[in-house]
């Protein structure tokens, strides 16, 4: 009867653990989509970025506005490029991510995924921001 318990109890947490570790990498695959989606947004405001850039530098507005400006679109061009680099050191790309990846090491790569989903929401509003203010300056 003990033994059967003691089954009984391992099999449960084999149960259990699975069911965790296929939850956790569907947490985390969902949170790539995610964060790839923003990504791909962003990445196409890069060739409107610029764009906007060689148009102020031809531009008559103000050129103390129009440098602030320009900085602001280039802060935000780098900030797009740092975020690619340090995303593809932090989670390198492979078909999958998390094979062979322990629970312990499947949730630290949905932590840092988090971290960088969050700093692509940062860099995309400041993208946004500088497409915006460029615009404005270029409007009559």
């Amino acid at each position: 009867m003990n033994i059967k318990l003691i089954w009984g109890a391992l099999l449960a947490v084999l149960i259990l653990t699975a069911c965790n570790d296929t939850q956790n990498k569907e947490a985390f695959n969902t949170l790539m989509d995610d964060t790839m989606a923003i990504h791909d947004e962003a990445m196409m405001q890069m060739n409107t970025i610029n764009k906007l850039r060689n148009s102020l530098k031809e531009s008559t507005a103000d050129s103390t506005t129009v440098a602030a400006t320009i900085t602001k679109l280039e802060k935000a061009d780098k900030a797009m490029m740092d975020w690619m680099h340090e995303f593809s050191a932090a989670l390198p790309y492979e078909q999958d991510r998390l094979a062979g990846k322990t629970d312990a090491e499947i949730d630290a790569a949905y932590q840092t995924l988090q971290e960088k989903h969050a700093e692509m929401k940062v860099v995309q509003q400041q993208m946004t921001d500088a497409i915006s203010e460029a615009e404005h300056l270029l409007t009559p």
